[in-house]
């Protein structure tokens, strides 16, 4: 088993690139198989202290506190946990990034649509503003709409209708009421 150990080990060293979600994969393999032998030694050495056991101080596959057998699985154990959970970790965090940075885009182009589009007059302004709350407009109004392109563009968007600004303007009054 020490040996199989050892070998998974080489041929995970041997696979590392220079790129980055290896380089984050084999430290956290390499942290959680030493973190898995520490434990395991002060393990048992508690066993000795608590239990009163007689483990060897070293030895090995005898249950000794420094046994390189041991040691081996409990490194391969855990590099094969930590690789596991480093590579969720990126996965997680790739999905994470991803969501924010596409959130972060829309909001931008928002941001330049609303920034950088032209404003309409205050009479055609006036006019949207009040279709949009139900309420009727005048001719002069329903002509200041037809004048202003963003002002018909915003009520086709609200409303769903389009308008034939080439109309007379008592046929535009009735499109948009």
């Amino acid at each position: 088993m020490a040996d199989k150990a050892r070998l998974l080990a080489a041929r995970a060293l041997l696979r590392v690139s220079s790129g980055g979600f290896s380089n984050i994969v084999l430290d956290s393999m390499l942290e959680e198989g030493k973190e898995e032998v520490v434990q395991g030694v002060i393990e048992r050495a508690m066993q000795n202290t608590v239990y009163g056991r007689d483990n060897p101080y070293i030895g090995v596959g005898n249950g000794a506190i420094f046994d390189p057998a041991a040691a081996a699985e409990e490194f391969a154990g855990g590099a094969v946990v930590g690789g596991l959970l480093g590579g969720g970790q990126i996965g997680l965090n790739t999905l994470a990034n991803r969501a924010a940075y596409n959130a972060a885009k829309a909001k931008y182009n928002r941001d330049v649509r609303q920034n950088t589009a032209p404003e309409m007059d205050s009479k055609a302004a006036q006019a949207v503003d009040a279709i949009t709350r139900g309420e009727s407009i005048t001719g002069n109004q329903a002509a200041a709409i037809a004048k202003n392109p963003v002002a018909v563009e915003t009520l086709e968007a609200n409303t769903g209708v389009k308008l034939n600004t080439q109309q007379p303007i008592s046929q535009l009054k009735r499109d948009i009421a």
